[in-house]
């Protein structure tokens, strides 16, 4: 197996990595974001299983919008509404 690198490849990889990186993403407002059950869990700092046992049941918890994809069904959930009820129970810890 050779693995000399050549040069000209290399150079037109660096290249093509510096113009995806200095690309502009759009930014999509918090308001619009939509978060599935592994990134709520993840914000929350709890593990997914707990996330969909505990607290996505929960009474208080934001209800999801159902994605259906074929013959799946996608659960997601808007970040700003996972925002304020994590803010939410934080201020009712500290009272």
């Amino acid at each position: 197996m050779n693995s000399t690198i050549d040069t000209a490849e290399l150079v037109q990889s660096i290249k093509q990595l510096i113009y995806t990186l200095a690309t502009p993403r759009p930014v999509i407002p918090a308001d619009k974001q939509l978060w599935d059950a592994a990134a709520c869990a993840e914000y929350l700092g709890v593990s997914s299983q707990h996330f969909m046992q505990r607290i996505a049941v929960s009474p208080d918890f934001p209800r999801a919008i159902n994605i259906a994809t074929g013959t799946s069904r996608n659960r997601r959930w808007k970040v700003a509404e996972i925002m304020r009820w994590a803010d939410a129970r934080q201020e009712k810890k500290r009272a």
